[in-house]
């Protein structure tokens, strides 16, 4: 769902989990605005909505590194391991625009990587623009 999503031009802003026995990241519906909208509804390019997806109780997904990479990479790591990009903890030095966020890049990740977690859980960011300040 979110490849074609992204081929529209779609931006999926949010993901949510709720329980279903049935199916985990199967899209159970989708929200625009706050509200459900029916498969097929037409959106301009770049509108954002949030995926309703379902998850199997105590189902366990193992973080990736995403320190050293840039913020805006981040959240398609973590949603295609059906994990969430969450706070920015400490802010973003010497980030005055969306865009100087966005260029970023990832200094420290919480929880770890490697960690193992239940699906759906948001991973807090520490942020820098100084590249040599990454792990190399």
């Amino acid at each position: 769902a979110l490849n074609l999503l992204e081929i529209t031009g779609i931006m999926v802003v949010n993901i949510e989990y709720v329980p279903d026995n049935v199916c985990t990241d199967c899209v159970l519906k989708q929200l625009y605005q706050g509200k459900e909208i029916e498969p097929g509804t037409r959106l301009y390019k770049g509108e954002g909505i949030t995926l309703v997806l379902g998850k199997k109780n105590a189902e366990l997904v193992s973080i990736p590194k995403i320190s050293g990479f840039k913020y805006s990479e981040a959240k398609n790591i973590l949603n295609r391991v059906s994990l969430n990009l969450g706070k920015v903890l400490g802010g973003c030095e010497n980030c005055a625009t969306p865009q100087d966020t966005a260029n970023s890049f990832i200094l420290k990740q919480y929880p770890d990587f490697g960690s193992s977690v239940d699906v759906g859980t948001a991973v807090d960011v520490y942020l820098t623009q100084d590249a040599n300040m990454l792990d190399r």
